[in-house]
């Protein structure tokens, strides 16, 4: 996954620097921010004083995307913070135990005090929540809670990995992400305002989507002259698929069924616009691969009635 490594303890200030900001309800949260910083439990976490009440570490997401400096900050007390802090908190993470009965109660307490924060993260972490009829609070619960007051549940040990783990093979590969890493992967999908951009090139073919580099126009060229002459091998019919052109003729079903898998991946690193481009491409691949006339199926988006 991207890497991402603690800063120096220099001091630290909020001005110009956005905060994931880790409440502890139950729990210390700072066992968290060591695992974010991926430090040994041996390593001392050392923090910098940002405001009264405030803890701060600062952590430098770098990612294939973007890097960004940003603040890990707990708030160790119930209290107001100023607008400069509030103004630069981007997430809320709340670590709770929900072997405890007053568990969400807890939570509730805090919420008056994080009401004035404009995040677009927010998560409820915890060890995990048992699906049983003794458990209180019960998991129905916590889920009620979490969808009431738009939180993500976080379980940093799920109990149905077990039940589900060497299972259906196509089910173990697109399981959620969890625990501290499923942290992790929110912090980096957020576009965070202070982030510098990395010189990218969108990839559009197999070899630049597997490696994330950048993409060679001669490359695309050369794939959509090829399909012009129906003589490509399969990866160069899936490639300037891909890249947007018209698909192949000769494009069997079977081999772009046994490909979906790889195409999905390599599609990920793509826009919203460009994906859903492609991903309308591909559907009609395969409609034509069954027998099907382009006439007969309409892509083209509806006005919501």
């Amino acid at each position: 996954m991207e890497s991402s490594s603690p800063e120096e303890n220099t001091p630290i200030t909020s001005t110009g620097v956005s905060s994931a900001l880790f409440i502890g309800v139950s729990k210390d949260p700072q066992e968290l921010i060591q695992s974010l910083l991926k430090l040994s439990s041996d390593d001392k976490l050392v923090g910098i004083s940002t405001e009264e009440n405030i803890e701060s570490f600062k952590w430098k997401l770098d990612n294939k995307y973007y890097t960004a400096d940003i603040q890990l900050s707990v708030l160790k007390h119930k209290t107001i913070t100023s607008p400069d802090f509030s103004n630069s908190v981007e997430a809320v993470i709340l670590y709770v135990d929900t072997s405890k009965e007053s568990c969400l109660a807890d939570v509730e307490s805090w919420l008056p005090y994080t009401k004035d924060y404009n995040s677009s993260i927010e998560m409820l972490v915890c060890k995990n929540c048992p699906d049983s009829p003794d458990a209180k609070p019960s998991r129905n619960e916590v889920v009620k809670w979490c969808l009431d007051n738009e939180f993500e549940l976080v379980e940093l040990e799920p109990l149905d990995l077990d039940e589900t783990g060497g299972g259906d093979e196509y089910e173990d590969d697109i399981r959620d992400v969890y625990g501290v890493e499923r942290i992790a992967q929110a912090l980096h999908a957020h576009v965070w305002p202070n982030l510098v951009r990395k010189d990218r090139t969108e990839p559009t073919s197999f070899d630049a989507l597997k490696s994330g580099g950048a993409v060679h126009e001669e490359i695309l060229a050369a794939s959509a002259g090829a399909t012009m002459g129906g003589s490509l091998e399969l990866e160069d019919k899936i490639n300037a698929l891909l890249s947007g052109v018209e698909p192949p003729p000769d494009l069997e079903f079977g081999d772009l069924f046994q490909e979906l898998a790889g195409m999905k991946e390599r599609m990920s690193g793509m826009s919203t616009d460009r994906r859903r481009k492609t991903a309308e491409q591909i559907v009609m691949a395969f409609w034509k691969g069954i027998g099907g006339d382009e006439d007969e199926l309409d892509l083209s988006e509806e006005e919501d009635k």
